[in-house]
């Protein structure tokens, strides 16, 4: 099945990526086929957080491990209150001056126990189709 999911992350790094999501169900990825709109491509990530999903259970631990690698976490709350995921787990806002190896940090991220996916969903898309004024791109 593909579903083409309309601007479905904030950002798509079109340099050395096919997709980079900024969302908060970062285990249920159907999409192959992505729609965004000009204004989504920036030549490197970091302007905004990248979430990272967290199972609730030692996410402190978790927190200071991801921040190891130049960030700082900030668990994301919904009325004060830990916002939960799909699968009932937490969102860590992680800001980074600069993704510069998104393919690296991606693996390094999953690789800490605790860590159950991150929004740079690296290699998980197919096809890119980007709308802007000048018309539609299609990025493979």
């Amino acid at each position: 099945m593909i579903l083409i999911k309309k601007d479905m992350p904030r950002f798509v790094l079109y340099l050395l990526l096919k997709l980079a999501g900024a969302g908060f169900c970062l285990t249920l990825l159907y999409a192959f086929i992505l729609q965004v709109s000009g204004f989504s491509t920036v030549p490197v990530l970091g302007r905004f957080p990248l979430p990272v999903e967290v199972v609730p259970y030692g996410w402190e631990v978790t927190r200071r491990q991801i921040s190891e690698l130049g960030c700082t976490p900030q668990l994301r709350l919904r009325d004060e209150v830990p916002f939960l995921t799909d699968n009932g787990n937490y969102i860590l806002d992680c800001r980074f001056a600069a993704i510069e190896e998104p393919q690296g940090l991606s693996h390094q991220l999953n690789s800490i126990p605790g860590v159950v996916e991150n929004g740079l969903f690296v290699n998980r898309t197919d096809l890119v189709i980007v709308g802007g004024a000048n018309g539609v791109s299609i990025r493979i």
